[in-house]
């Protein structure tokens, strides 16, 4: 036994130091322009594209001349998906970082993979196993399709009922079962092999405006912020997690400046998360398309101050060409220094490392069909649906649901419709043909 432990400890070192000068012999081997575009991760449908269509080949031009770190994919079908990510993996001098939102479980984008409760129902449930289920499931269908990072678990702390974004996205209002239950996701993603997300510091649980339309303000003290907000940061932390995004939120008590969210405030970038939470992972900003940067800020200065602020990576540029040419500017001005370029193209490197980019392979398109929404994963979901049934009032005593001594037959009525009762009266077919 302890042999085989020190064995394994020293097949662990030698891959550390192997992925080590993989970073450097690659960060030294970057042009000033291709660390640039490591920066930018841009957003793409995953869809199927001719190669010599016009929509790949704005793809290739992102990939071999912008030089973008990764790709964001959005949805798709699985086989186009993967076939697309083979494609644009081939064309990267270094190997993209590809990103997913598997909110849901990959099923939740990618129609045909396992679909799988949001948080708030593994927050019902209860359960660190799971939670550590769920996302063993998202990483390995994800893995399947090529993609390295899954944008979660929401790790927000859902305490405010009137907030329009987070609700059932989060595990719930109490800051310690959200960390337990953030930690064992976070376990499941990446004994899988993916890298998990913990968003969107430094916490968008209690406000009730969506950073899609407009900047919320969090106004609380700093002691609420520790107590409350923070906590499940720290757990996910500890817990070694790979990535973190920010969220566009203004806070008084870390900005003084009105108006500077959170993702281009460097209050809350270095000197809150980078130096006195010691996260050292990946930071991602959240999409700087979404109105509460992007109707208050140029795409050149967010950018720019993004990576002021202590972001490795502009998520979702609104036109990356233009994210690009501003971020060589503010090098080449020397706003942005190159040791702070260095140092985010050093963690995305990293980040690359861990996912298993040092030594590329492509999707595998013949296991798609025995991977994404295998009987085993579809399990893990209804049990999660399961242990999710929560009874929230029986004044009158009718759970367990019973039947009278001179009754057969109960006849339940579940609505599960997006247009609701404008396809008919609920039951009217089976409540015809039951007496039948």
């Amino acid at each position: 036994m302890a042999v085989s432990l020190f064995l394994a400890v020293a097949s662990a070192a030698r891959a550390d130091r192997s992925e080590e000068r993989w970073i450097e012999r690659t960060l030294r081997s970057m042009p000033v322009e291709e660390k640039i575009g490591q920066l930018l991760i841009p957003n793409i449908g995953g869809g199927f594209h001719s190669i010599d269509g016009d929509e790949f080949r704005k793809l290739q031009r992102w990939v071999t001349e912008l030089h973008v770190g990764g790709v964001h994919v959005a949805s798709g079908q699985p086989p186009a998906t993967a076939l697309l990510i083979n494609d644009l993996q081939r064309l990267a001098k270094v190997p993209l970082l590809v990103t997913a939102d598997l909110e849901g479980g990959a099923g939740f984008i990618f129609p045909g993979a396992t679909r799988l409760p949001l948080a708030m129902a593994i927050g019902a449930a209860g359960s660190e196993e799971l939670a550590y289920a769920a996302g063993k499931v998202s990483a390995l269908e994800g893995k399947a399709l090529g993609i390295g990072v899954d944008f979660y678990p929401v790790v927000d702390v859902q305490n405010n009922p009137r907030n329009p974004i987070i609700n059932i996205r989060s595990f719930g209002e109490d800051p310690q079962k959200v960390s337990a239950l953030a930690r064992a996701y976070i376990r499941g993603i990446q004994d899988a092999g993916m890298l998990a997300t913990a968003k969107h510091f430094p916490g968008h649980g209690d406000v009730a405006t969506d950073s899609h339309l407009e900047m919320p303000v969090l106004d609380v003290t700093r002691e609420r912020l520790d107590a409350i907000e923070l906590a499940p940061f720290r757990a996910a932390i500890e817990e070694g997690v790979a990535a973190i995004m920010t969220a566009h939120i203004h806070l008084p008590a870390l900005e003084q400046q009105k108006g500077i969210p959170a993702t281009l405030s460097r209050s809350v970038l270095t000197d809150l998360l980078r130096k006195n939470l010691r996260f050292e992972g990946l930071l991602f900003t959240d999409a700087m398309d979404m109105r509460a940067v992007s109707a208050n800020f140029s795409e050149e200065e967010s950018s720019v101050r993004a990576i002021e602020a202590g972001a490795d990576v502009v998520l979702f540029p609104r036109n990356p060409e233009i994210a690009f040419n501003a971020l060589r500017g503010a090098v080449e001005s020397g706003r942005l220094s190159m040791s702070r370029l260095d140092e985010a193209v050093r963690r995305i490197l990293r980040a690359k490392a861990r996912a298993g980019l040092t030594c590329y392979r492509p999707a595998d398109l013949d296991s798609l069909s025995r991977v994404l929404g295998s009987s085993a994963n579809r399990d893990v979901a209804r049990r999660i649906n399961e242990a999710a049934l929560t009874l929230v009032r029986d004044e009158q005593a009718s759970v367990p649901l019973r039947l009278d001594g001179d009754k057969r037959v109960l006849h339940v009525n579940l609505l599960d419709s997006r247009n609701g009762w404008r396809e008919g009266p609920v039951g009217r077919v089976a409540a015809a043909e039951l007496p039948k």
